[in-house]
């Protein structure tokens, strides 16, 4: 994504990590999934064109830049079932991955796979992250309440 187009979207979605700070940890960065050092680009895990997620240590990460390309704005759990195919070795670093990322949103591994889906699911424009700018994860909890509460209802008939 273009910077421009990136900077668009973080008007309207989270963004605890300013552009210093990013830069900082750049300079330190390696891929999550392989290691390495070289060509280390900027990801964010929920994509940021789903009008969810934002830029903050929950949904950021560094990949390859070869890497990065190839997960564009997919599903990283749909991605990387394509991208191991093509490099088995991705599994250790994937399942770290997912690990920090759950712990980082105060979710369970199961649970953040579950949140990831559902913002694919529920995409979001601009126009609507300006009229309801809450974070996607308290969305999703409210979602999850409000199915509980008709799942009980269901099953209560």
């Amino acid at each position: 994504m273009k910077p421009a187009h990136r900077n668009e979207w973080l008007k309207y979605l989270p963004n605890e990590l300013p552009n210093e700070r990013l830069a900082e940890m750049k300079k330190h960065a390696v891929c999550a999934l392989t290691g390495s050092a070289t060509d280390v680009t900027l990801d964010h895990f929920i994509p940021l064109e789903w009008g969810h997620g934002g830029q903050y240590a929950g949904n950021v990460l560094f990949l390859t830049a070869r890497l990065n390309a190839s997960k564009s704005n997919m599903n990283p759990f749909r991605w990387i079932n394509r991208a191991k195919l093509r490099e088995p070795n991705l599994q250790r670093g994937w399942d770290e991955l997912i690990r920090r990322m759950a712990a980082d949103n105060g979710l369970g591994t199961r649970e953040f796979r579950r949140y990831v889906h559902w913002c694919e699911k529920h995409k979001r424009s601009k126009e609507q992250l300006r009229l309801d700018p809450r974070p996607s994860l308290e969305l999703w909890r409210e979602a999850r309440i409000r199915e509980d509460e008709r799942a009980s209802v269901d099953t209560a008939r």
